[in-house]
């Protein structure tokens, strides 16, 4: 049994302005810390302490907010090496939204999905958004150890639309 588990956490949608996958991650990451007991939960960027949770800023301060979307880009642009830092420096990497577009190297990862209308109605999204969804699929979620389904609809709809294996919610 692992007794000191290093769990980072995609909290970038933190830093961001934004509405529902915000609110998700930011409670998500509140419980997930007071259950997590001897087991570290982190976040990437680094954030320390949760702030107001608003969606229109930013829960940490600017300076904060700023160093945070600066790695991103960083991770994003240069890769290799910072997905190499992420990587050794946990144990399980999660996946909360689709900011950082590649998975850290050395770990294992896990994902939230949220919905697949990007598959389904790829009419409703900018054709941008559509192909960097499948990207993100290819690169991110398809590798993934364990995927967190936001509904019974949506892990119905990634079992149909990826022909994954349906397995029961724990």
């Amino acid at each position: 049994m692992l007794t000191d588990m290093r769990l980072l956490v995609d909290a970038t949608p933190l830093l961001l302005r934004s509405a529902g996958v915000k609110t998700y991650v930011y409670y998500w990451l509140l419980h997930l810390r007071r259950a997590a007991g001897a087991h570290r939960v982190e976040m990437f960027p680094l954030i320390e302490e949760l702030g107001a949770m608003e969606h229109e800023r930013s829960v940490a301060g600017r300076a904060r907010t700023a160093a945070g979307v600066a790695l991103l880009g960083a991770c994003n642009h240069l890769g290799g090496p910072f997905l190499r830092w992420l990587g050794a420096r946990t144990d399980i990497f999660h996946h909360a939204s689709q900011q950082l577009r590649a998975a850290p190297r050395g770990c294992r990862t896990t994902a939230t999905l949220y919905d697949m209308t990007c598959w389904q109605v790829p009419e409703t999204h900018t054709p941008a958004n559509v192909r960097a969804n499948h990207r993100f699929a290819a690169r991110v979620l398809r590798q993934a150890a364990g995927m967190i389904a936001i509904s019974e609809h949506t892990r119905e709809d990634a079992v149909r639309c990826w022909g994954w294996t349906r397995t029961a919610s724990g």
